[in-house]
């Protein structure tokens, strides 16, 4: 088996348009990855004011503690005292009333920037969000863990070039009229169809994992992944997710999401090239597949396990605002069982139709 499914991926790239498509891919992954702007929901004022954000978590971070949270507010309150002096000294300054020398001498000597101050207002928050349940939650860092549950769309343009190339994969046999001679296999049919399946997974796998790889260590490197084993409630932006794993618990149910996400698509494109005898027509047959079932109600969309092409939806709600659709460990459990089921009718309706000559 293993012997075919070399055989189908080597057949799959000897064309050189397929070579070119693979390349472009994993390029187009990689400055997706690289080039990407952070999510909406990272504080750019922590990114720009990184090293006293750090040196301030250090002493307010991790568990809920009274005597830091008192300690906190007293310097909240000091950074916005020295603020207010500052503010009413520039305008002393545009009065006339001190000279520039005074405010440079008098600026060299504050403690805080306006800057700072932002820092631990946002500092502040998370301490309010984690005091509502000190017990499930930590004061850490989030925002490297945003960015990586909420930047799903990374999966997206690997997707897309798994279905490009497993359209070949499969459909290459009827345009090169190959399939006429696998028909005089007939107990090799079968094995042969399944051979292009996995050789349909590899060529995903060879996309999503690398990519995933460099995006995970791109976000260890521009904000650290620390604190792996809290909740993954005590990132605020995930208030309402319904789930008590860890972070690093999140990132490998994630991880296996898109890997069932992989199969579905592989499946689901494995039949179509079978039915329409063609990449082209099988690549558009795809997308025309989830035009379609995207017409459903979003929660049936996503309890039948489509959604799973999108599957840190399932983690952290899908939709926008006051429209979220968040699912419990439950529904996550159907939709899962729904993709796995499509999955298999999709490769047994397959198998069938490639052995048959249909």
């Amino acid at each position: 088996m293993f012997a075919m499914i070399g055989y189908e991926l080597k057949q799959c790239f000897v064309k050189r348009e397929n070579l070119l498509l693979a390349a472009a891919g994993l390029l187009v992954c990689f400055l997706y990855v690289g080039l990407k702007k952070p999510a909406v929901q990272i504080n750019r004022y922590i990114e720009d004011d990184r090293e006293f954000y750090m040196q301030e978590l250090s002493l307010y971070g991790g568990a809920y503690d009274e005597a830091k949270d008192e300690a906190l507010r007293l310097e909240e309150k000091a950074a916005g005292e020295e603020d207010k002096r500052f503010g009413a000294m520039l305008t002393r300054e545009f009065f006339g009333e001190i000279g520039i020398e005074e405010v440079a001498r008098e600026t060299e000597n504050l403690k805080y920037s306006r800057k700072n101050l932002t820092t631990l207002n946002y500092l502040r928050r998370q301490t309010d969000y984690v005091k509502k349940s000190p017990a499930e939650r930590r004061i850490i860092y989030q925002n490297g863990w945003i960015e990586l549950f909420y930047g799903s769309s990374l999966f997206f343009p690997a997707l897309l070039w798994t279905v490009l190339l497993s359209a070949t994969i499969f459909a290459g046999d009827y345009e090169t009229g190959m399939y006429d001679l696998a028909r005089s296999f007939v107990k090799g049919r079968r094995r042969k169809y399944f051979a292009k399946f996995f050789a349909c997974l590899t060529v995903g796998c060879a996309f999503y994992i690398p990519s995933g790889i460099f995006r995970i260590v791109k976000l260890i490197v521009d904000f650290g992944l620390n604190d792996f084993n809290v909740s993954l409630n005590s990132v605020s932006a995930f208030s309402i997710c319904f789930y008590s794993f860890s972070l690093i618990g999140t990132a490998l149910v994630l991880c296996a999401l898109r890997i069932l996400g992989i199969v579905f698509a592989a499946a689901l494109t494995a039949l179509l090239s079978v039915m329409l005898k063609n990449s082209v027509k099988a690549a558009v047959g795809f997308a025309a597949f989830f035009a379609l079932v995207g017409a459903l109600p979003r929660s049936v969309f996503y309890y039948l396990g489509f959604g799973i092409i999108s599957p840190a939806d399932y983690i952290v709600g899908a939709g926008y605002g006051a429209n979220r659709l968040y699912f419990l460990p439950a529904g996550l459990t159907v939709a899962c069982i729904f993709a796995v089921l499509f999955s298999f009718l999709f490769v047994l309706c397959g198998s069938l139709m490639y052995e048959e000559g249909v």
